[in-house]
């Protein structure tokens, strides 16, 4: 990740850093190996994690923000 100095505009640093947050979770999901129920395909279960991971990220930026 790079500084926050090294980004043009907060946009672009925020952007960043949630696609980083987001890489972070789905990295820990993929290490836990979770199982799946079966009733969805493999696709669906891959964009649930994609959908996930970016939820973890946005909790995590929302964090952040609090004083």
């Amino acid at each position: 990740m790079l500084a926050r100095s090294q980004f043009k505009t907060e946009e672009e640093y925020l952007a960043a850093l949630r696609d980083y947050f987001a890489a972070a979770a789905l990295t820990g999901f993929l290490a836990a190996d979770l199982e799946t129920t079966g009733k969805t395909s493999p696709q669906e279960d891959i964009e649930a994690l994609a959908r996930v991971s970016y939820k973890v990220s946005d909790a995590m930026l929302a964090e952040r923000r609090k004083p």
